[in-house]
């Protein structure tokens, strides 16, 4: 198995790539974000066969200090007749910093205070 993770979409999702390198299928692919800066809904892919590549996209959104990325580290997990597997990757995508700007306000003083 092997896996490969980017950022896609301008840092709104993370694009990976799933290749089975055996010679049996894997079955019951769950790819999923294993990060505490960032959320993503996990995808399952039912069969990948062998010399097969599949891509899932992650809609991911990233929290952050401050300007910069953040490093998502991506699993799979997948069943090989009887047996489990799991492979990782991970994706650096920019993290999402709000702004927030008041606008029309009123300032009222009241008893001597602001």
């Amino acid at each position: 198995m092997l896996v490969n993770a980017s950022a896609a979409d301008g840092g709104r999702a993370i694009s990976v790539d799933v290749t089975n390198l055996g010679n049996v299928p894997i079955e019951r692919v769950l790819v999923r974000e294993a990060s505490d800066d960032a959320t993503a809904s996990p995808r399952l892919v039912e069969r990948v066969r062998p010399g097969e590549s599949r891509q899932v996209r992650l809609n991911v959104t990233a929290a952050g200090s401050g300007d910069g990325a953040v490093d998502v580290p991506v699993t799979v997990e997948y069943d090989v007749g009887n047996r489990t597997g799991t492979a990782s990757a991970t994706a650096s995508v920019p993290t999402d910093v709000g702004a927030v700007e008041l606008t029309g306000i009123d300032i009222v003083q009241e008893n001597g205070q602001v």
